[in-house]
């Protein structure tokens, strides 16, 4: 296991024959420190664009857009929890330029991501057109999730998010 004083917590991860095939480490995880919370993203593509936009963008904020209001979240910053990041913006990212409404009753209240079945499963997750509108820019080359949240979406009748 590796240790870095500038991201506390940061190792390696040794796969098992039992970890999910989504879960399965790129090189990019392998070869560079990160914040160890990208790890539990299923999407290969995702965990490289968040690896390699590490110092561009505030996690805390993300990661609260992600799983909601979790408590005691808003009192930290990404360079409390990771002061190789000392330099990293305040703002989550620029507008992405999506317009779309949030008609959906079932997802207009919630933020980030939502799943619907075992998380390893890439077809079990859901992202909100609030979520899409503020973090576009992570969901490059992610056309599997747009996949799924349309067909989740569908599920219900709405319309799709994105196409």
């Amino acid at each position: 296991m590796e240790y870095d004083t500038a991201f506390p917590g940061v190792f390696h991860i040794v796969p098992t024959a039992q970890t999910p095939t989504s879960l399965a480490l790129t090189k990019l995880q392998m070869e560079n420190l990160h914040a160890p919370w990208i790890d539990l993203i299923p999407f290969r593509h995702m965990r490289d664009i968040l690896i390699q936009e590490q110092c561009s963008y505030d996690h805390i904020a993300l990661i609260m857009d992600l799983v909601g209001d979790a408590p005691h979240l808003e009192y930290l910053s990404s360079n409390d929890l990771f002061p190789a990041l000392r330099d990293a913006p305040k703002n989550s990212s620029p507008d992405s330029g999506i317009e779309q409404e949030d008609g959906d009753e079932r997802t207009t209240s919630r933020s980030g991501f939502i799943i619907w079945g075992d998380p390893s499963d890439e077809n079990n997750w859901e992202i909100t057109p609030g979520f899409l509108r503020k973090w576009a820019w992570i969901m490059q080359g992610s056309e599997y999730l747009i996949s799924s949240t349309n067909r989740w979406r569908a599920l219900r009748g709405e319309e799709p998010i994105y196409s």
